[in-house]
């Protein structure tokens, strides 16, 4: 990817991801463009490969940041639990002490967030809490899959901070999930993460139980 149409794809990614791009909001190239600084060349290319992610859709005519279907993230958070599980036990040998102490800071960081209501920024340190042992697993065709599926859950995320409950639980999760990593067990590893995903699909079947659609918004 060329440098100006990975930057025009990682700054509109971030709007999407964090939020501030609404599911079933309609893009245009040329106001993208002005937003951001850049030719309506990149901002096309970058609206192009995001469509081939699912962050955007195509209806009709036009360009829509993608909608976010329960149903879906069901399907992605299931999906994450079995990858990512799988991805941790392998990375649980390659596993320092300097790991263990950024996945502590990431921790830290989604405390701070946290406590001034920053959504998106506790959730990309939950992230990065993750990709820190993800990234050792060894397997770059594994982690390209998980790290597609998490951009669809961070934004979920996001967008869900003050509906889905108990955010303090996903953050005392982190903490016992670092403790396993602490004992470079993988079967044990593989389960805690599976186990801690498979709790925040449950969460959504539950929303979604309580919804008249299967559409978040």
């Amino acid at each position: 990817m060329a440098i100006l149409n990975e930057k025009a794809y990682n700054s509109i990614k971030k709007e999407i991801i964090y939020g501030n791009l609404k599911p079933r909001e309609r893009l245009f190239d040329q106001s993208l463009a002005n937003e951001f600084g850049f030719s309506r060349t990149p901002v096309r290319e970058a609206l192009r490969q995001l469509t081939s992610e699912g962050l955007v859709e195509t209806r009709g005519k036009g360009l829509y940041v993608g909608d976010i279907d329960l149903d879906y993230m069901i399907k992605v958070y299931h999906m994450r639990a079995a990858l990512e599980g799988y991805a941790a036990a392998l990375a649980s040998p390659n596993i320092t002490e300097e790991h263990i102490t950024a996945m502590w800071e990431c921790l830290r960081e989604q405390e701070k967030y946290h406590k001034i209501g920053d959504a998106p920024r506790v959730y990309a340190a939950g992230t990065q809490l993750h990709r820190v042992l993800l990234d050792n697993c060894g397997n770059d065709l594994i982690l390209e899959s998980i790290v597609k599926l998490i951009d669809q859950t961070q934004r979920f995320r996001a967008l869900t901070y003050w509906t889905m409950p108990n955010v303090e639980e996903f953050i005392s999760e982190h903490t016992n999930l670092i403790e396993v990593v602490i004992t470079r067990n993988p079967p044990k590893i593989e389960q805690a993460f599976r186990d801690h995903l498979l709790r925040i699909k449950n969460k959504i079947e539950r929303m979604k139980s309580s919804q008249k659609s299967g559409s978040l918004i």
